[in-house]
């Protein structure tokens, strides 16, 4: 007898095939009417189960996991997640998109981030420009109140000054305006106190003593210089902003004592 006649011959005997005590028997024969039924849907649930995505075990490896998520949908690599076109934006959302890959998320997983991350980063933004804002107010306000009438000659001093910086390294006027030091108390002061230097043509003669034996006035503006170069004096956030900061006022001030016009001084860029 082929296999198709036994299971035409027991169409209507499902019951009697399966023994009193299988639990949810009485189940299977209210759903499938015979054999052959209860046959396709096994076979269709088969086929089911072999395309579904099964959770990997904890210790299973990672080309296990790797399969496991990209079944659900995750890209092959970080970069095939949608991202900001600000260069700010997608720079602060990129290490998110490399742990949304690692934990496994879907394009449409990372779509809900990655909106909430931006409207975060704007938020912060904003922030940050409304307390910058805010600060330079403030010392433009106590500016006013130390010069007085005499402010706008300050200013144009301090702005002659920076003129002679920035002739060397355009980079620093652009650094000083955009985090808002351009106004800054301690760099307005020096700018203004450079420029009167740089109006007095006579040229000191007199040495520099300084902590380390250096008395040469021309190595100490070099150095100056060298600082603002590197920049870390002109951005808070930066780890060796204080120590250069510090060395950098410093050797200012020693030059000014000396009656020259500080690092940016033009009878001192001969030698280095």
């Amino acid at each position: 007898m082929s296999e198709e006649e036994s299971l035409g011959e027991n169409r209507d005997t499902l019951g009697d095939l399966l023994p009193e005590g299988f639990d949810g028997k009485k189940g299977l024969v209210d759903k499938y009417a015979n054999v052959q039924e209860l046959a396709s849907a096994y076979q269709s649930l088969a086929q089911k189960m072999s395309t579904t995505a099964r959770v990997p075990s904890q210790d299973a490896p990672s080309e296990e996991w790797n399969t496991f998520y990209q079944k659900l949908g995750r890209p092959e690599t970080p970069h095939g997640y949608s991202m900001p076109e600000g260069e700010k934006e997608r720079a602060a959302l990129d290490p998110l998109s490399k742990a949304a890959h690692t934990a496994g998320l879907t394009k449409t997983q990372w779509e809900s981030l990655s909106q909430v991350a931006q409207s975060q980063l704007v938020k912060d933004i904003e922030a940050e420009k409304s307390h910058i804002s805010k600060i330079r107010e403030e010392w433009q306000d106590g500016a006013k109140r130390k010069y007085g009438e005499d402010l706008e000659q300050k200013l144009a001093i301090a702005k002659r000054s920076l003129d002679g910086i920035t002739a060397e390294n355009p980079d620093i006027e652009d650094v000083l305006s955009r985090t808002g030091l351009i106004d800054h108390p301690a760099v307005l002061d020096l700018m203004i106190q450079t420029g009167e230097k740089q109006m007095d043509d006579s040229t000191p003669s007199q040495g520099i003593s300084t902590p380390s034996g250096d008395s040469d006035p021309h190595r100490l503006a070099a150095r100056g210089r060298e600082l603002t170069r590197i920049g870390a004096i002109f951005d808070p956030k930066d780890s060796d902003h204080e120590k250069h900061m510090e060395e950098f006022m410093q050797i200012q001030a020693k030059l000014s004592d000396a009656g020259f016009a500080g690092a940016t001084d033009p009878k001192l860029k001969s030698r280095y």
